[in-house]
């Protein structure tokens, strides 16, 4: 009878072994789709953004020199900038663009 009660534990710890299994898989999911939604929301308002300064640009005389002078000393890529239209950096390379950011990400 002790053994049969032991079997019986042991395949009640099993189950819920296999249970927790579940519910961290079922976690993993939840997060990766909320991080998705989050990736999705922020791209759709960089596109809102990034649309609306463009159109103000192109627009409005005021403040589109600002607004220009301030892209092209946040943008090292000459890509992006020659992208957005403005003169590219004397001296500067997209490979040493890439090696800044990637010394920034270390903590």
């Amino acid at each position: 009878m002790t053994k049969n009660k032991a079997e019986n534990e042991k395949t009640n710890l099993q189950k819920l072994l296999e249970k927790q299994a579940k519910l961290k898989q079922q976690i993993k999911l939840a997060q990766k789709k909320e991080e998705e939604k989050e990736n999705q929301i922020f791209t759709q308002k960089c596109i809102l953004v990034g649309a609306l300064i463009l159109n103000y640009i192109k627009n409005n005389g005021e403040f589109s020199e600002q607004i220009l002078k301030i892209l092209d000393s946040s943008i090292d890529s000459e890509n992006d900038k020659t992208l957005l239209g403005l003169q590219p950096s004397l001296g500067s390379d997209s490979k040493d663009t890439m090696k800044s950011v990637q010394a920034q990400d270390v903590p």
